[in-house]
């Protein structure tokens, strides 16, 4: 699997700074209004305060460390090795870092129709110098599948 740790890798990163400083906004809106009384609040209030200034702190750089210097780095894994060391949040992640979308639905016959999109893989085919027969043109690619709707299982 090839990564791109440049421009375009960071806009996850973009997102969760967003959320990241929206949090640390309400924590200081809501102790300017003097929501926290016991020490207790207060005490945490400080904690919050202190690990979401530190989260904020660490995504502009790492967004700024991106943008920077653009390259592309190969990690020596799969995309199939990656993902099976994920939990459910860092797939979100993962997913949404490589712009995949993975649409789910049924067709008319009842089946379930699965489209699985992978936009950057083209990108990175460019970027490393992928030759692509003559005949052929890079798409962005999409693979679906058809899961035939559920059929009566015969018993033994």
């Amino acid at each position: 699997m090839v990564v791109n740790v440049g421009a375009g890798a960071g806009s996850w990163k973009k997102i969760e700074l967003a959320e990241a400083e929206a949090t640390l906004d309400r924590l200081e809106a809501d102790y300017l209004a003097g929501r926290f009384k016991t020490d207790v609040q207060v005490e945490r209030y400080w904690g919050q305060h202190e690990f979401q200034s530190a989260k904020v702190e660490r995504l502009r750089e790492e967004i700024k460390t991106a943008e920077d210097a653009p390259a592309w780095k190969e990690t020596g894994r799969t995309y199939a090795e990656e993902w099976t060391t994920k939990d459910d949040e860092q797939k979100r992640v993962f997913l949404q870092r490589h712009s995949i979308t993975v649409m789910v639905g049924a067709t008319e016959d009842g089946s379930r129709r699965v489209v699985c999109k992978m936009p950057e893989l083209a990108e990175i085919a460019k970027e490393t110098g992928l030759q692509v027969p003559e005949g052929y043109c890079l798409i962005e690619p999409e693979a679906e599948h058809i899961l035939p709707k559920q059929m009566a299982y015969e018993q033994n």
